[in-house]
This record gives C-alpha cells, structure tokens and sequence, in this order.
C-alpha cells in the first residue's frame, strides 16, 4: 500500500529529461580567482625617505637655570653700564671744578646783570657816584653763583669794587687774592682755620666752603687795589651802630655787612666743628651771609644781596640780625 502510494505521487510529478532541458540553460561560466599579486611599494621622494630629524628638547628642570644665568648675566650687564655712567659723571664734576679754580667759568648771574666779569684790563680810578644825600645809593649786586658757590664775601666786595668803577674777575678775587686755608684731618679730628684769619674751605666748592669775617676781606681787597694802582683802601666798619651806618650812606658809601641767608636769627651748625690753630674748637654758624647795605629810610633798609639781587627788610629787624652777627662791616675810602 505505502508502494502504492509513492507510485501515485511519483506519477503525478513531471519528469523532465537533462538532455531536452540543457540547451535551455544558460552555460555557466568558471571563475578562476587567482591570488592578488604582492603590491609593490611607492616611489617616494629622496628628502621623504630620509628619516626626520631628531629634536632635542632640554627638560624643563634643567632649562630654569639657564634662565636664571641669563638674568644675571643682564643684571650684570645693567649695573656695569651704570658704574661706567657714575664714572663718567663724577669725571664731568672734577672738569668743571677745575675750570672754575682756573678762572675759566663765566659768571652767568653777573653777565645777566650786564656786568663784565672776564679778565680786562685795569679800569681807570673812578670817583664813586655823587651821592644826594638821602642815604639811598644805585648799586648792582654781583652774583656768587656759579663761580663761588660759597663766595658771599667776595661777591660782596665785588660789589663795593663795581660801585666804585672798577670791572672785577670775581673768581680771581675769591681764589686768588682771599686768603684761604682748607680743613686737614687726623683721626677723629678736624682742623681748620679762624674765620678771622681766612676763609675756611674752598669757596668755589658748594660742599666744601664756608666763610670768613671783614679780616680776610680786607686784606684781598687791599691787595687787589695794589695791583690795580689805585689809592682806594677798604676799612673796617665793625661796631658801627646803625646812626654811623646812615651817616656813611647819606655819604655815598655802600657798605659790606654780615648777615644771615634766611634773614633770620643767626643759627650754628654743630654738626661740624673744627679746632683752632690754638686749639680750642670753633663751632660755625649755619645761615652766615654777606650783603652790602645800600639804603636806609625810617622803616626799611634796602640790600644787594649777592644770592637774590635787590631785597628789601624792615629796620628793626634788619638792626637785631645785624648786631646778632657782631656788626660786621667793611668799606672802601
């Protein structure tokens, strides 16, 4: 039965003959896969074949003390440029002292004023002006800056000299003819001279000079009129009260006076003495001056100040600082 069964299902299905049914069927084409072929390697450049250079990078732990010597060595740098600026300056300040100890600096206040201060020749004795009697005299202050930054005293008597006629090398004056010594030094100590006797220092330093009273004055100016060949003479006027100073003025006689810069009471600077040549230890005073008193009225006297040039103080006070510094004054006759 189950043969018989497979009959009929055999029989039902068609049968087809391989040799009817091959022309139909499109031939099958054999696909022969070969294997892919090495791959040959690409033409490259000469300088992209060279291997890239090797960088080397300093670590960073060993770059920081190169820094820091880079640093120093500017730092270095910056301060030997300044020690050859402080050289040269101090060379420049040592020139210019020089020159003004040879005369060859020019006095810019008094060339400002009109005044001639180059070497001329001897002027002529001159009368001084004719005076009218009223005590108020015409005088041009000589300027101490900047030949003698410390010179009132001889800027004062250049004054007096200008007034008179003459035409005066205020550094000459103060250098050459006023009697001068400076400071010596042993240990501690330090030794100067009597502002009596000489001018202390150097009064064409503006560190290193201080003063002198009428002594010294009156010698340079004395010496200076010698070798002029004038008969003119200074004198001194110390002591005088203010009635003489009044009297000399209505005279026609300007006159040198010891004052103070701040037309203050006078101060002492005890910072820096020195000892005597007898020994004995000189305190200075610290605001010294030296003007020329040109005029007088009932309230006021009128001064050519060598530092500020025509000024004005009432007479009362101009009297207490006058007298405060022992009433000091020279003249020329």
């Amino acid at each position: 039965m189950a043969a018989r069964t497979l009959s009929v299902q055999n029989a039902r299905r068609p049968v087809y003959s391989a040799a009817a049914c091959a022309p139909s069927l499109p031939a099958q084409r054999r696909v022969v896969r070969r294997p892919p072929a090495p791959s040959q390697p690409r033409q490259t450049s000469a300088r992209a074949a060279a291997p890239a250079p090797t960088v080397y990078r300093r670590p960073a732990a060993a770059r920081a003390p190169a820094r820091r010597r880079r640093r120093r060595h500017a730092l270095a740098a910056l301060l030997g440029k300044l020690m050859v600026l402080a050289l040269c300056a101090a060379a420049l300040f040592s020139v210019f002292d020089l020159l003004a100890q040879n005369r060859m600096l020019v006095s810019l206040g008094s060339l400002a004023s009109g005044q001639v201060i180059a070497n001329p020749a001897p002027a002529p004795e001159a009368d001084a002006p004719a005076s009218d009697g009223s005590g108020m005299l015409t005088v041009q202050a000589v300027f101490q800056e900047p030949s003698l930054p410390n010179g009132c005293e001889a800027a004062s008597l250049a004054t007096l000299l200008e007034y008179n006629g003459y035409s005066v090398d205020l550094v000459s004056l103060g250098v050459d003819y006023l009697p001068r010594q400076s400071f010596s030094y042993s240990g501690p100590n330090r030794y100067g001279p009597d502002p009596e006797q000489a001018y202390a220092g150097d009064p064409a330093s503006s560190s290193n000079g201080w003063y002198c009273f009428e002594g010294p004055i009156i010698e340079a100016a004395n010496a200076w009129l010698r070798d002029q060949g004038s008969s003119l003479r200074a004198q001194s006027e110390t002591g005088a009260n203010m009635d003489r100073l009044e009297k000399l003025l209505r005279q026609g006689t300007p006159v040198a006076v010891w004052f103070t810069q701040d037309y203050e009471q006078p101060r002492f600077n005890t910072s820096f003495t020195w000892t005597l040549p007898d020994g004995s230890t000189y305190t200075p005073y610290g605001n010294l001056h030296c003007v020329v008193l040109t005029g007088m009225d009932e309230t006021q006297c009128y001064l050519a100040d060598p530092m500020q040039g025509d000024s004005v103080i009432e007479r009362d006070r101009f009297e207490s600082i006058y007298t405060a510094m022992g009433s000091r004054a020279v003249v020329l006759r």
